[in-house]
């Protein structure tokens, strides 16, 4: 788990069982909130409501609720990051099969966790969580190299069917639940055919 580095943002990581049951309490909290709607105009106040801890409990972890989203994205990442590794085949397979499995796992994990989406699509996920982020998804596109039949791609070519990915599965989730079936059916398909266009192209010289 990558720490936070803002240095405006402190937070207290708890100590002992019960400390860790409390920030989980909260995590679970400051979630149930994301998902409920207005992800800015979450507040400290807020969460220890949601988590029917006392206010002063709250600080004591957290000095303000950009500290507790801190620890939210990460705990979020760190979800996302298990389920794609399972999502990654154990013998070779041809990466545009690889790659409509990894799409297919993005479609239901925004359905399975619907709090991932939102805080994406929100400000509180900042250019510092964009940055843990992309560091996640390089590490997944390595593993996916390392999954599937030896091709002459780099990671950075890879990058283009998965942003690609990316924008249709945050346009298709942007006001559905389940997701926009005709835009997750159409981002399946350019994912397909981006990744057989470069697996085809000629190699550099």
């Amino acid at each position: 788990m990558s720490p936070p580095t803002d240095a405006t943002t402190t937070f207290r990581r708890p100590g002992g069982r019960r400390g860790r049951a409390r920030l989980t309490t909260l995590l679970v909290a400051a979630e149930a909130l994301v998902v409920d709607g207005d992800v800015d105009a979450i507040t400290l106040d807020a969460v220890a409501e949601r988590a029917s801890l006392p206010l002063s409990t709250v600080r004591a972890q957290a000095d303000d609720v950009r500290a507790l989203f801190d620890q939210l994205v990460l705990r979020l990442l760190d979800r996302h990051d298990a389920v794609l590794n399972r999502a990654l085949p154990t013998e070779p397979e041809p990466l545009v099969e690889v790659a409509a499995g990894v799409y297919d796992t993005y479609v239901a994990h925004y359905r399975a966790v619907p709090a991932f989406r939102a805080l994406r699509c929100s400000s509180r996920f900042t250019d510092r969580h964009r940055e843990w982020f992309d560091r996640r998804v390089r590490r997944m596109l390595i593993r996916v190299q390392s999954r599937t039949v030896p091709t002459n791609l780099t990671v950075e070519q890879l990058r283009i069917p998965w942003t690609v990915a990316d924008a249709m599965l945050e346009a298709a989730f942007r006001h559905e639940p389940d997701g926009d079936p005709v835009l997750i059916d159409e981002g399946r398909a350019l994912v397909r055919n981006s990744v057989e266009r470069l697996v085809t192209a000629p190699a550099a010289v």
